[in-house]
């Protein structure tokens, strides 16, 4: 279960292999805030990972271990989609968005996160896009409400916050409800 293909190892900062384009891009984005902090702290390897904290031996992280699942390093990759307790979640967020054809693993929706692309290389589009940047706000909320209120990961209550946040209601597919 551990021993998944990992993403390739990319120099830091990472985010100086972006061209302007990439951040043009980005930016252009129509996403709130909460949306776009995640995914930026992501992109510039500025996120507090288990596997950092402990690396620069700060006091109350005495493991480099993923406090959710406890199964694996929590590194950026496993912190944002290879937690096997997160995983559920972006598999219902993805179908429920309709694009579990375009992220069907977690390397797919790696690449869609650290480069806008799909797996044949192509960009997604702008609304997928958004569509990802909503999954990824509600992913940091209940990460760090975990973290901090000491609580267990679930993926319903993760997906009734996607469901019910009025912010993300635009981007949700009309004919999910014409049934």
């Amino acid at each position: 279960m551990l021993n998944r293909p990992r993403p390739p190892e990319v120099p830091r900062p990472i985010c100086f292999l972006y061209p302007s384009s990439f951040w043009t891009r980005f930016w252009k984005l129509p996403l709130p805030h909460k949306a776009f902090n995640p995914w930026w702290r992501l992109l510039h390897d500025s996120v507090g990972t288990r596997q950092k904290l402990h690396a620069w031996r700060i006091r109350d992280v005495d493991s480099p271990l993923c406090q959710i699942c406890q199964a694996g390093t929590e590194d950026l990759y496993h912190f944002f989609v290879d937690c096997p307790r997160k995983r559920p979640f972006w598999i219902d967020a993805l179908q429920h968005f309709q694009l579990f054809h375009l992220l069907p693993n977690q390397s797919a929706i790696w690449l869609a996160l650290t480069r806008l692309q799909s797996t044949n290389g192509s960009y997604i589009q702008e609304s997928a896009l958004c569509q990802i940047g909503c999954i990824v706000a509600i992913l940091w909320r209940c990460h760090w409400r975990c973290i901090f209120d000491q609580e267990d990961w679930i993926t319903t209550q993760a997906m009734n916050f996607l469901t019910s946040n009025v912010l993300y209601s635009s981007f949700i597919p009309s004919d999910l409800f014409s049934v």
